[in-house]
C-alpha cells in the first residue's frame, strides 16, 4: 500500500511513474481500478473486470476470478485506488481482493489515504483487523512538492506559461506546505493543478493585462488569488455566494481591525485574510471580482477584469501598499542583505518610536522582533518595550478613525510573543474611543443649541454616537 493524504500526487505517481515502469521494465499488465463509491462485492468485481480488460481480452460477464483461464496471472498487476472513498465495509473489500492475492498470486497495490478511515472508529477497527492479514507493506508517499509541481508544469504546451509558473513555484510550494508548518490546511496538488489549468485562460491575455496594470507583478497576484479561491471553493460549500458578492478591492490585514462584523461575515475577509501573513502575499490580497466569478462559474470576461484593474488603480490608495520599511521586515526580510537588514531595523524602530506605523503593524512587528531576540538575530532589540509603548500611544492618538477600530479583531494577530503587548494596547484604544465619542457628543449638543440647521445636516454622520451616555 502507498499511503498519503488526498491531492498529494499518489495517482499521478502511479500513472506517470509506476505504470510505465511496471509495463516496460517488468513486462507486466498494470490494471488501474478505482473503488470510489463501491457499495457491494458485485461492484468491486465489476470494477476489477473493467480494469483487467484494459490489458487483457476477456468476454463480457466473466467472473474476474476466472481470469487465470485466459492469461498467466503472474503477469498481472492490480492497482486499487480510492479505498477510503468506498461505501462498502473495508474488511469485505480487503477480504475479496485477498482472493486474487493469495489464490491467484496476482501482484496488488493499494493507493490510499488512511486518515479518514482511521478517524471513523467503527470502520477503522474493521479496516485495521483486515489490513493486518492482507497488506504486506505500507509505504508513506513522500514526494518533493518541487518535483511534483515541475512534472505538472512541463506537461503544459505553452512555454511562456511554463516560465510564468516556474517563476511562481516557490509561492505554490509555500501554500502546499502550510499544513506541515501548522498554520493552515495546505493546498493540495490536485487543487493547484486545477488552478493552473483554469488560469491559462487569463494568462492568454497577459500582454494586455500587464499593459493595463503597468505592473508585471499583478499577474502573479491574480494567479495566487485564483489558487486561494479554488482552494476555498473546494473546502467550503457555502463560499460561492460570498465570492459572487465580493467587490474588487485590496484586502489588508490591518484593515480587518476596522471592518464591521457584517463586512467580515458577508464577504471574504475571514476566508482570505488568513493568508495575508504569508510571504507570497506581502500583507495584502488584491481581490478581483471578475476572477471570483470565473472561479465559481468558469466564465471569464476580459473586459470585466480590465474594469476591475481600473477600479483598483482609481479608487484605492495604492501608495500605502508600497514597500515601507516595516513591510520589508514583516514580509520580505529574508531577501535583505545583512547590512540592509540591520539598517532597516534601525529605520523601523525609529518609525515605531515616533508613532508612524499602523496599529496592526505594531502588533506584528512586536511579535517578529521578539522572535529575533529569542533566536539571537537582533539582541539589541531586547529593550524595545519602551519605544513600542511610546510609539503605540502616539499612533493611537493620531489615528483619526479610531472609533471604527474593532478590539476583538486584535485576537487574530495575537500570539505568545505579543500577547502582553496586545493587553497593554487594548485599554489605550478603549480610552481614545471614549474620549473621541465624548468630544463628538459635546459637539452635537452644542449644535442643537447654537446651530440647529447644521445639526440636521450632521445627523446621519453622528447617528452612531451614544450622546446621552456622555
Amino acid at each position: 500500500m502507498i499511503q498519503q493524504g488526498w491531492g498529494t500526487g499518489k495517482t499521478h505517481y502511479w500513472k506517470n511513474e509506476l505504470f510505465p515502469f511496471i509495463k516496460t521494465k517488468h513486462a507486466l499488465f498494470p490494471c488501474y481500478i478505482t473503488l470510489y463509491g463501491v457499495q457491494s462485492i458485485e461492484d468491486v468485481s465489476a470494477r476489477i473486470l473493467h480494469g483487467l480488460r484494459q490489458n487483457v481480452y476477456l468476454k463480457p460477464g466473466l467472473d474476474p476470478l476466472e481470469v487465470d483461464q485466459f492469461v498467466e496471472t503472474k503477469s498481472i498487476f492490480l492497482c486499487f485506488d480510492d479505498l477510503e472513498r468506498a461505501s462498502l465495509d473495508f474488511g469485505d473489500i480487503l477480504g475479496y481482493v485477498n482472493l486474487y492475492v493469495e489464490h491467484k498470486h496476482i501482484k496488488t497495490l493499494f493507493l490510499c489515504n488512511e486518515d479518514p478511515i482511521l478517524s471513523d472508529s467503527s470502520r477503522g477497527k474493521s479496516y485495521l483487523a483486515s489490513k493486518e492479514k492482507v497488506i504486506g507493506k505500507t509505504i508513506d508517499y513522500i514526494q518533493s512538492p518541487n518535483d511534483a509541481l515541475t512534472n505538472m508544469i512541463i506537461q503544459l504546451d505553452n512555454i511562456d506559461y511554463q516560465k510564468f509558473l516556474f517563476k511562481n513555484i516557490d509561492r505554490m510550494i509555500e501554500l502546499f506546505n502550510l499544513e506541515k508548518r501548522g498554520k493552515l490546511n495546505g493546498i493540495n496538488l490536485r487543487t493547484i493543478k486545477q488552478a493552473i489549468y483554469d488560469f491559462q485562460v487569463v494568462y492568454k491575455e497577459s500582454d494586455l493585462i500587464e499593459e493595463t496594470t503597468e505592473d508585471s507583478m499583478m499577474l502573479d497576484n491574480m494567479f495566487l488569488l485564483t489558487l486561494l479561491l479554488t482552494n476555498e471553493i473546494k473546502q467550503a460549500k457555502d463560499i460561492s455566494s460570498k465570492i459572487l458578492l465580493g467587490e474588487t478591492q485590496i484586502m489588508d490585514q490591518s484593515d480587518m481591525l476596522f471592518k464591521s462584523k457584517d463586512d467580515i461575515d458577508t464577504f471574504l475577509f475571514q476566508d482570505l485574510l488568513k493568508y495575508v501573513g504569508l510571504s507570497s502575499f506581502k500583507g495584502s490580497i488584491y481581490y478581483y471580482q471578475s476572477l471570483g466569478i470565473y472561479s465559481v462559474t468558469g466564465s471569464f470576461n476580459l473586459n470585466d477584469l480590465l474594469r476591475d484593474i481600473k477600479t483598483l488603480k482609481e479608487t484605492v490608495n495604492l501608495s500605502r501598499f508600497k514597500a515601507t520599511p516595516e513591510y520589508l521586515l514583516l514580509y520580505r526580510f529574508w531577501y535583505l542583505s545583512d547590512a540592509d537588514f540591520i539598517d532597516t531595523i534601525k529605520i523601523v524602530m525609529s518609525r515605531v518610536a515616533s508613532g508612524k506605523c499602523r496599529i496592526g503593524d505594531y502588533v506584528n512587528l512586536y511579535s517578529l522582533f521578539t522572535d529575533f531576540v529569542q533566536k539571537g538575530i537582533s539582541p539589541e532589540l531586547v529593550n524595545m518595550d519602551a519605544e513600542f509603548k511610546n510609539g503605540i500611544n502616539l499612533a493611537i492618538t493620531n489615528t483619526e478613525n479610531i472609533k471604527d477600530f474593532k478590539l476583538d479583531r486584535l485576537n487574530s494577530l495575537t500570539d505568545s510573543n505579543n500577547k502582553d503587548f496586545v493587553e497593554y494596547i487594548k485599554p489605550l484604544i478603549e480610552m481614545k474611543q471614549y474620549q473621541d465619542q465624548e468630544r463628538t457628543a459635546h459637539e452635537w449638543t452644542d449644535m442643537i443649541q447654537n446651530d440647529p440647521n447644521l445639526f440636521v445636516e450632521k445627523l446621519y454622520e453622528y447617528k452612531d454616537t451614544p450622546v446621552f451616555k456622555y
